[in-house]
């Protein structure tokens, strides 16, 4: 599958299709035979971008420069061995650790966060806040005398609510890779909450406004967008310049998603149910 959404859509899509199965099928030896089947399969829709206007706003170039230069010699890097995805059964340096928050707990942290933040805050710039004050309590994230001062946060987000009030266009687009990001690189020393908790809060509520904002002002769509322009493609070989900044790279961000929270509701009176949903998500090499 092309993103988290899709996986999503196909698995509700399957619990749909079983579930309303009037008769038995018929016995076959095979599941699809093109030659006979072929006229059952969707027609691809033309490109979302056709749909959606991607196009970044003109200072988002020299932006994106001057952010890039300064980060780079600003940012925390990570200390971990770069290793390919395919090679992590073959190192030690890995560490993959799944926590589960049971229904109720999360149902508590949803009830603290619409305690504490005004408007609907999503759980998304909580668990933000949460994982960077750990890392900086536990003490292996920030270095002040090597000018570790800032980090990189990835969002990614999807583009599907752009599209036009219609059900059959968008159900065009319930698969495929039609997601943009929210990128932003905050201070690190914010999230020392040693000597101020009472900080915690309000740096939930600003980072809750600094990605509902991104996503009202369409800025997810910019970095998409400038690559798919048609200048870049023509001029810029894209996966050159992706495999000299990112492979065997130390990483310094923090690919965080939230695509597991999909409310899933009750259908205690179908056969077919989706009981749980859950998707890895990597940054790569």
């Amino acid at each position: 599958f092309c993103d988290g959404r899709s996986s999503i859509h196909f698995f509700q899509d399957l619990r749909d299709e079983l579930n309303n199965i009037k008769t038995l099928p018929k016995k076959l030896d095979y599941i699809f035979e093109y030659e006979k089947d072929y006229q059952l399969l969707r027609k691809l829709p033309e490109p979302i971008e056709n749909m959606i206007d991607f196009r970044p706003p003109y200072l988002f170039i020299p932006k994106s420069l001057l952010s890039g230069f300064i980060y780079s010699h600003l940012r925390f890097s990570s200390k971990g061995v770069c290793t390919r995805m395919d090679e992590i059964e073959k190192s030690d340096e890995i560490v993959t650790e799944i926590i589960n928050i049971s229904p109720s707990e999360f149902q508590k942290i949803r009830t603290k966060i619409k305690l504490n933040i005004p408007g609907k805050c999503t759980i998304t710039p909580f668990l933000e806040v949460c994982w960077f004050v750990t890392l900086h309590k536990w003490g292996k994230f920030f270095k002040p005398l090597k000018f570790e001062w800032l980090t990189d946060v990835f969002i990614p987000a999807d583009c599907r609510s752009l599209l036009p009030e219609d059900e059959e266009v968008r159900a065009m687009y319930r698969y495929g890779a039609n997601v943009g990001f929210v990128d932003f690189t905050p201070w690190i020393s914010k999230f020392n909450m040693n000597d101020s908790k009472e900080n915690f809060w309000p740096l939930i509520a600003h980072y809750h406004e600094v990605i509902s904002g991104a996503i009202k002002d369409k800025k997810h769509l910019n970095g998409l967008g400038f690559n798919i322009q048609s200048l870049v493609q023509k001029y810029v070989n894209i996966d050159k310049v992706m495999r000299d900044r990112a492979l065997g790279k130390s990483r310094g961000g923090t690919l965080l998603s939230n695509v597991g929270m999909f409310h899933q509701s009750e259908e205690t009176e179908h056969k077919y149910r989706i009981r749980d949903l859950a998707f890895g998500q990597f940054q790569g090499s």
